[in-house]
């Protein structure tokens, strides 16, 4: 079960639901301490807010036994949100990793989405017969030595795309590496 905040003023089930989705690297806060305060008193009337904490962000857990899927985070948002909330219909506003999240959802359910506001997707237009992540990576950090803001941000992409795939290893194979902990601190 994920974390979801929501506000609704007179708690009426016939107001339209808006979901926000937030981007990688956020969580609920993103939306509920900058977007939330300054709605007006009528949009919080006429709407019901829900502010989503995905899988392992925010206040939502971290179950040990994830591997953060697209449909683990589809399941979690009709679970804890769509499910409980009785929430038949519905806008969504999405941001950054959110907005894959949201499309993914609009497919899902796609006589229920009333609209799709995304902010920040990523999309990066791959040319035909290029494979698509190298691609990126030569465009967004091509290995530059000069100038010297060249080099960092090269630096600081390559670091994340290393880390990315260091964690995707062991997040796939995170039940062997559990053991293998478990199994080494014991003996000791």
């Amino acid at each position: 079960m994920g974390f979801c905040f929501w506000f609704d003023l007179d708690l009426a089930e016939e107001n339209e639901n808006v979901l926000f989705i937030h981007g990688f690297i956020s969580s609920s806060a993103f939306w509920t301490e900058t977007v939330f305060p300054n709605l007006s008193n009528e949009a919080k009337t006429k709407y019901r807010l829900f502010a989503i904490d995905l899988l392992g962000f925010g206040r939502s857990p971290k179950p040990s036994d994830s591997l953060y899927t697209l449909r683990e985070h589809l399941d979690m948002i009709e679970r804890s949100v769509l499910e409980p909330n009785k929430v038949k219909s519905f806008h969504i506003v999405a941001h950054s990793l959110g907005c894959i999240l949201a499309l993914a959802l609009a497919v899902k359910h796609p006589g229920s989405v009333k609209s799709l506001t995304l902010l920040a997707p990523p999309y990066f237009p791959v040319p035909k017969g290029e494979h698509a992540t190298q691609y990126v990576m030569r465009r967004v950090a091509p290995r530059r030595v000069w100038p010297l803001i060249g080099f960092g941000a090269s630096l600081a992409c390559w670091y994340e795309h290393i880390s990315r795939t260091i964690c995707l290893v062991i997040c796939k194979n995170h039940r062997l590496v559990e053991f293998l902990v478990k199994l080494i601190t014991r003996n000791r």
